[in-house]
């Protein structure tokens, strides 16, 4: 993949407990961590068949520049659309990951 695929604006979320300023009460939130480029790809039938039980809901292959932060508890977003990380595929280089997520409704 060439760096120029790169072209979409793609935000993380992490899920994060903050405070009701006016009760007080302790609530958890999905909070922008950071804005990063990528590229997004539907997965392709065959992929969708050959996959395994646990991936078989997996509708997208999201891939950005490494980083050492994500985790499969965290959340992409890309305009509208928002993802539920499902698996991190890092290339054996480190420079570039592969995210697999699932679109949810």
């Amino acid at each position: 993949m060439t760096i120029g695929n790169l072209s979409h604006p793609i935000k993380i979320r992490s899920l994060q407990l903050t405070q009701d300023p006016v009760t007080g009460e302790m609530v958890e939130d999905w909070a922008d961590l950071a804005t990063v480029w990528g590229s997004i790809q539907g997965v392709s039938g065959r992929e969708f068949l050959a996959a395994s039980a646990e991936l078989a809901q997996t509708t997208h292959r999201i891939t950005i520049y490494h980083r050492d932060d994500l985790t499969p508890d965290m959340r992409l977003v890309s305009g509208s659309t928002e993802y539920q990380v499902k698996a991190l595929l890092p290339q054996n280089d480190r420079f570039l990951m592969t995210v697999m997520c699932e679109v949810l409704s």
